[in-house]
């Protein structure tokens, strides 16, 4: 992982989401939020619901945690056959889970996700914050 992502992993702890998705703009959801995503560590049944919706987005979240393009074509290669898009998202969430330990915090996924015009798949994390 780039020196980069340790700036990413430390980001703010409680991030804002809006209550309705209308746009993809990251800045919109930063001015009209209201509803929060916790400080709480992100665990595999996070990483499993944001796979399951990123599909080709994959690569762009990555980046936006950090990750090396070396890194990232390197689990495109170890995984494709494995699982396609999903099974390499996976892995590549895993692998900034590893990382970043104990600061890879759900606002800090939420806000990546936002970033890269996913907030409907960081709402849901919202959601699962609250199940167990």
């Amino acid at each position: 992982m780039s020196p980069s992502a340790a700036v990413h992993c430390q980001e703010s702890l409680v991030f804002q989401l809006p209550c309705q998705v209308l746009t993809c703009d990251a800045e919109w959801y930063y001015q009209h939020s209201c509803v929060t995503v916790a400080d709480r560590e992100v665990d595999s049944r996070h990483l499993q619901l944001v796979s399951q919706d990123l599909g080709g987005d994959w690569r762009c979240l990555g980046r936006q945690l950090g990750i090396s393009d070396a890194d990232l074509d390197a689990l495109q290669t170890d995984f494709y056959h494995a699982g396609g898009q999903r099974e390499i998202s996976y892995q590549m969430l895993r692998s900034w889970h590893e990382e970043c330990g104990s600061d890879a915090k759900l606002a800090v996924l939420a806000r990546a996700l936002v970033a890269v015009g996913k907030g409907s798949i960081a709402l849901k994390l919202q959601d699962a914050q609250h199940q167990r």
